[in-house]
């Protein structure tokens, strides 16, 4: 039984307690403004990198894909060629 009163006794303790001071919520206002400040810049940049990033990825892709395209169109262009160069030959 004594240690339920100790318990209540504490709580009793805890509601009396004064509230936090304006001083130190001024002061906890100021160092996330501070932080704020700080890390808002990078996280603006480190976005702004990564969709970036996705662009050229998405370009360089497109860029290697019409390549091999451009590739096989040279191919197809020297077969016709080879082949209208033997039939002005067969006639």
């Amino acid at each position: 039984m004594r240690e339920k009163e100790l318990l209540l006794n504490s709580l009793d303790d805890v509601d009396t307690q004064e509230n936090i001071s304006p001083k130190h919520l001024y002061m906890t206002l100021a160092v996330m403004a501070i932080v704020l400040l700080i890390l808002g810049p990078k996280i603006y940049l480190t976005n702004n990198i990564y969709y970036e990033s996705i662009k050229f990825n998405r370009n360089y892709n497109e860029y290697n894909t019409l390549k091999e395209e451009n590739a096989l169109l040279r191919q197809r262009l020297e077969k016709l060629k080879f082949e209208l160069s033997s039939n002005d030959i067969d006639f």
